[in-house]
């Protein structure tokens, strides 16, 4: 029999007490520097028969403090007990363990969205419950006593209060005082006696030193040197990542450990063979002896790859017995990904885990928006902010300010006091005390961005709500403005009221000035004759057709040559299927038909295909997966059915960021690391670049999201995609991670708690999400790659080479213009001449971005493409036709002012007519009969009908 171990911290700590027990000195050391491991317990224990006792990262299990240490040689089972762990045996295998592990919710059911409502929401669904008297009583100078609320309203109060539904209170600190948590004072007891207040006060923005007339910074006002003590509410919990519930559904729990289900089959007859365990240092070193072994391919993630292994006993054991036993220590399972298994914490990925609690939240926070807002509207229908009382605010505006800058005023809106911007001078003295101490408190915290008094301050009306506690000389703060920046979080105009009021707005303008009636009115448009005449010098002039049959294709042929057009542009493959098959039928195939048409004309045919977008239906493990496991049609669908419960004026959070991912995909978006969707186009690319007469290929649909650069702050990771099959099996062989169980630490700001007690390294998680990040950037491009090879074998000559144009990657920002519809640029299409770059892709300010460096200016986007591409080509949709047509009425304007407004047209070198994606020919020939149209001369036209 063999006893093996790997540690030895015991005989490290009785040797520290002997060399420190002279002149007395062991007794001084503290008992935790001395307590025994785990590990070293084990390391003596008595070996346990013909079998293995096994434990990870037992070294940094320490004897509980009150415990007894083991007695000499103990038992495997009696160190277990000692230290609080559970054994388990696993065949010829003893697991000493985590005696709990922790499991989380994954289907937390309808969110309660008055479970643990934000400060400001809660206050607003509070005061919006008010009656009249109970209104003037909270404007009023002794406040509203709490002791009427009725249930609802007892249960908004709490959410104002301290974690729990305690009141602890803490100071507001002056200038130079040190936080000291001994402060903290807890009122609870007063609660029956408190009396809520609500009064107007001022918010204060002051101008960076470096440049006064900029932006401003919110600055936090502390209170004046010798005044009396000021208390605000403190403790709330109401931050990112603290509460195991999450409106109202419970996040995680702690249970007795046991063996999870997983997906490695313990019975498969190769795991049956004996592991000698000589050498073995950390769990790493084992799965991997055991996949060499077995020749099973098996990893571990790399967060529990180098936990340390302790081993007592025999010096072999069978494959299963160590697999299970290993999972049982770690709380953890085993996942397939494809033909690969991995040890991790459960079969749902972590990663997967934390979005659906991200997804959660969202939704409750967007039902949370309907009441609030019915809230706010009534509030703002019932009650005028302006009227709401300074009461004892010594900082109050006064009459003479508002008069004196009146033609500075930012904010006039009915109903809201103005928000005013004044210089220091302009200030009454006890705002400009205010605008010092914010000064000073903010260079003295905030040094590299130093604020200056020498420019305009921005006064902002606020609400400043108070409880009056008969224990606290001073109104405590209820701290729900965050120093200013919420301001009159309270009331919220009506959406019709908004309409009624810029109408208004607007026909006041207009009354002041009638010249401006001309702008505003949209002139009828040009024949579409002249427009498309001054299209025709361009020296590229294409159009996208999707003909379906040689009839088709012949029409389109007549319009193009009637039209002047030289580029045939022809979908061969979209909605993931090829359009060029109809041989069975006794015609020729469109491709074929095209070229027989062109040959000897000016116009030559491209084939197109639309690589990603593979319709309603992909063919099976073609489509590409969300974190959730969904398609790209069911994450937009949940979407969709999310933003329907918005009104017009809300987004969803992430729309507000930049690179926003809007889901409106025209088809299921498939993965370009899947074999199917290699071999299928790849096969289809070389069979096009073999017939001859084609001018070159046309590739779009080429937008991934999730391949490319992530939305700001990475927050619709349910949107993103490349979480297939065959993506995850392609890391996880490279970094031994699987990306379902990756998230962005950065980013995860969700309240509810989804710690795992194996996934707490911060540096190892943003490691692993970068090299995920990473992954799927450099996939993406080598999958073009390889489709460029695909045309262009390796060694093709240059001249002989397929010219590729392709639709330059990323849309770009979009425009959001109203009713929550957002519209991109219509970029370019552009040769990609080096496959050894990157294909034509659009670049955004801060892409690039590096912690302390400044972000790098980027060119615009048609320098951008005449720098990546020696052909560009700009598409024209129905919509910039129609805008051509109106630039080209407003030139021909009488008034000069109007003409000098007008951008002139753009200098195009080559344009491609995209009339949108239905089938058939029926748009080209449109637009073919309004260009030959000549419109009737002006004195025979019609009276226009009335």
């Amino acid at each position: 029999m063999h006893t093996r171990f790997f540690h030895s911290q015991l005989f490290f700590s009785v040797s520290l007490c002997g060399m420190l027990s002279f002149g007395g000195a062991c007794a001084q050391v503290p008992l935790a520097a001395v307590r025994p491991t785990l590990a070293a317990s084990l390391a003596h224990a008595a070996p346990p028969g013909t079998r293995l006792a096994l434990s990870v990262a037992a070294e940094t299990v320490t004897l509980p403090e009150g415990a007894s240490a083991p007695s000499r040689e103990p038992s495997v089972g009696e160190v277990s007990r000692a230290y609080g762990r559970t054994t388990h045996e696993f065949g010829s295998v003893v697991a000493v363990a985590p005696p709990t592990m922790v499991i989380l919710n994954t289907a937390p059911g309808e969110p309660n969205i008055y479970a643990g409502l934000p400060v400001t929401d809660a206050f607003t669904l509070l005061a919006s419950s008010l009656t009249d008297e109970q209104w003037k009583q909270l404007t009023s100078e002794q406040g509203l006593g709490i002791q009427g609320f009725d249930a609802q309203q007892k249960q908004m109060f709490a959410a104002l209060l301290s974690a729990d539904g305690k009141l602890v209170i803490r100071p507001k600190y002056a200038n130079g005082e040190k936080w000291d948590d001994h402060d903290k004072r807890d009122m609870t007891a007063q609660l029956p006696q408190v009396h809520l207040r609500m009064s107007q006060t001022i918010a204060l923005n002051i101008p960076p030193k470096e440049d006064p007339n900029s932006e401003y910074m919110d600055a936090e006002i502390p209170p004046p040197a010798g005044s009396p003590r000021q208390y605000e509410v403190a403790d709330r919990h109401d931050y990112g990542g603290s509460s195991d519930t999450d409106y109202g559904a419970l996040v995680r729990a702690e249970m007795p450990n046991a063996p999870k289900r997983g997906q490695l089959d313990f019975t498969d007859p190769s795991l049956h063979a004996p592991v000698p365990l000589d050498g073995l240092k950390t769990v790493g070193d084992l799965i991997y002896r055991i996949g060499n072994l077995t020749k099973i391919e098996i990893y571990v993630d790399p967060r529990m790859e180098k936990k340390s292994l302790t081993l007592l006993g025999a010096t072999s054991a069978p494959a299963s017995d160590l697999l299970r036993s290993l999972a049982f220590c770690l709380t953890s399972t085993f996942r397939k990904v494809g033909p690969a298994y991995v040890l991790t914490d459960d079969i749902a990925g972590l990663g997967a885990r934390k979005q659906i609690w991200n997804d959660f939240e969202e939704e409750a926070d967007v039902l949370r928006r309907g009441p609030v807002r019915a809230a706010s509207n009534a509030l703002y229908v019932r009650h005028t902010p302006r009227d709401i009382p300074w009461l004892d605010d010594p900082a109050a505006v006064t009459p003479e300010q508002i008069k004196l800058a009146s033609d500075q005023t930012v904010n006039t809106q009915d109903g809201f006091s103005p928000e005013l911007k004044l210089t220091l001078s302009q200030l009454t003295p006890v705002q400009q005390d205010m605008v010092r101490r914010g000064a000073e408190k903010w260079n003295r915290e905030y040094k590299r961005q130093p604020v200056s008094t020498d420019g305009n301050i921005r006064i902002r009306p606020a609400l400043n709500v108070q409880l009056l506690s008969p224990g606290v000389d001073t109104p405590i703060d209820m701290n729900l403005n965050h120093g200013g920046m919420e301001q009159c979080f309270l009331f919220q105009e009506p959406a019709d009221m908004v309409a009624e009021s810029i109408k208004a707005q607007d026909e006041k303008r207009l009354k002041e000035h009638p010249e401006w009636r001309s702008l505003n009115k949209t002139p009828e448009m040009g024949p579409m004759a002249d427009t498309w005449n001054a299209l025709r010098a361009a020296p590229r002039r294409a159009v996208i057709v999707h003909a379906r049959n040689a009839k088709e294709v012949d029409a389109a042929c007549d319009a193009a040559k009637t039209l002047g057009l030289n580029e045939l542009w022809l979908d061969v493959f979209s909605g993931g299927k090829a359009r060029t098959d109809l041989a069975s039928h006794g015609e020729n195939d469109i491709l074929t038909e095209a070229l027989a048409r062109t040959k000897g004309t000016p116009i030559q045919v491209y084939p197109m295909l639309a690589l990603m977008y593979w319709g309603d239906s992909p063919p099976e493990g073609c489509a590409d997966r969300n974190i959730l496991g969904e398609t790209s049609a069911q994450a937009a669908a949940r979407r969709r059915e999310l933003k329907a419960l918005l009104t017009d004026r809300d987004s969803l959070g992430d729309e507000a960021y930049s690179n926003p991912i809007i889901p409106d995909w025209p088809g299921v978006i498939v993965c370009p690391l899947a074999p199917a969707v290699r071999a299928t186009l790849t096969g289809l690319i070389k069979d096009l670049a073999a017939r001859r007469g084609i001018g070159g290929m046309v590739w779009r649909d080429l937008d991934s999201p999730g391949y490319d650069l992530l939305p700001g702050g990475s927050d619709t990771n349910s949107l993103l995609l490349g979480y297939h099959e065959a993506a995850r099996l392609a890391f996880l062989r490279r970094f031994h991670a699987d990306p379902v169980d990756i998230y962005d630490v950065g980013h995860d700001g969700v309240k509810a708690n989804t710690d795992l007690p194996n996934f707490g390294d911060n540096n190892g998680e943003y490691q692993l999400h970068d090299s995920w990040v990473k992954f799927r950037q450099e996939a993406f491009p080598a999958f073009l790659r390889e489709l460029y090879v695909a045309a262009n074998p390796t060694g093709t000559p240059p001249a002989r080479r397929i010219p590729m144009i392709l639709k330059q990657l990323r849309r770009g920002q979009g425009g959001n213009i109203g009713n929550g519809q957002y519209v991109y640029p219509p970029g370019w299409y552009g040769s990609w001449d080096n496959p050894a770059l990157p294909p034509p892709t659009l670049h955004t300010q801060g892409e690039e971005y590096k912690p302390g460096e400044p972000s790098k200016p980027v060119a615009g986007d048609s320098d951008q493409a005449r720098l990546q591409s020696h052909i560009v080509i700009t598409p024209l949709t129905r919509d910039t036709l129609s805008q051509m047509r109106m630039m080209a009425s407003f030139r021909k304007s009488a008034n000069p002012a109007i003409i000098r407004t007008m951008p002139s047209p753009p200098a195009m070198s080559g344009f491609v007519l995209d009339l949108g994606d239905a089938p058939g020919v029926g748009a080209l020939n449109d637009l073919l009969t309004e260009v030959k149209s000549v419109p009737p001369p002006a004195s025979v036209a019609k009276p226009a009908a009335k």
